[in-house]
């Protein structure tokens, strides 16, 4: 899997122009970074406080490339390479910042949501709006469709099932089925079909637990992040949560356990292979 934020016409293994371009761009910005530091206080503030400096480089490489499509082609060793000057360097740096910026200020939201779930306006107002997904799901031929059936433990309630992260689980689960409706239900579907069935429910606020407690030290969401148009939960979060249960789905049906008691034996051993194959 690559580690660039969108998808390329080479081999997701670094090429050798590839890394040499990464070797370059390194050597480019060991310069350049303590010359810009001194002026731009945006910088400044994110090597010191959010990145060390090889995450500083890596994540802007990705984001150099995302903005500048152009630059894949070029070859930085050639004297006519003008995006190896230092202006070009410099004019793609300010705007990958920027872009970089939006992407820890997302995940700085997400950590503030990660709380439990209470009764609270806020929290109830939240989990009135996950009703609408059982009255979707009975108006898709379940006409008799019950919490249970999507993947909740009481019938009556999914409350309860809201423990660790509550408000994060429940207001992600809402913003995938209000942004992507259709691979909301299908991934239902998905976890009711399957041999065995799986709680789908259960298995999506596992996700969200398991992205909040790596999302730090992962790939994913800074991916996903370069690859939106717009930064923002609906569009760079929720897309990766459908791609960590499609990444599931794929693995319990590869990897049935006899029964529905496996199901943590398997979701730690996929999450272990998820996690590393985010690096490759």
């Amino acid at each position: 899997m690559s580690l660039l934020p969108f998808d390329l016409k080479f081999s997701p293994r670094p090429t050798p122009f590839i890394s040499r371009a990464f070797a370059t761009i390194r050597r480019l910005l060991g310069r350049l970074i303590p010359l810009l530091s001194a002026e731009n206080s945006l910088i400044r503030s994110l090597v010191r406080s959010k990145l060390d400096i090889d995450d500083f480089v890596d994540m802007f490489i990705l984001h150099m490339f995302r903005i500048c499509p152009s630059l894949r082609s070029f070859d930085p060793f050639t004297p006519t390479s003008s995006w190896t000057t230092q202006l070009v360097i410099q004019q793609r740096l300010e705007i990958a910042m920027g872009r970089i910026k939006e992407a820890y200020m997302l995940m700085d939201s997400v950590h503030t949501n990660a709380v439990p779930l209470e009764s609270n306006p806020t929290h109830d107002a939240m989990l009135s709006k996950l009703a609408s997904v059982l009255a979707q799901y009975r108006t898709n031929g379940h006409p008799e469709a019950t919490w249970e059936d999507i993947g909740f433990q009481r019938p009556d309630s999914p409350r309860t099932d809201f423990r660790q992260d509550g408000h994060l689980c429940l207001m992600l689960m809402v913003s995938v089925h209000w942004t992507m409706p259709d691979a909301f239900f299908a991934m239902i579907d998905a976890a009711n079909t399957a041999v065995p069935a799986y709680p789908f429910a259960l298995a999506f606020i596992h996700m969200v637990i398991l992205l909040h407690m790596t999302m730090d030290r992962t790939p994913l969401l800074l991916r996903r992040a370069g690859a939106a148009e717009v930064i923002k939960i609906d569009t760079v979060v929720a897309p990766a949560l459908v791609e960590m249960m499609s990444s599931f789905h794929s693995y319990w049906s590869a990897h049935p356990p006899s029964s529905l008691f496996g199901f943590n034996e398997v979701f730690h051993t996929w999450a272990q292979e998820f996690i590393y194959e985010c690096f490759e």
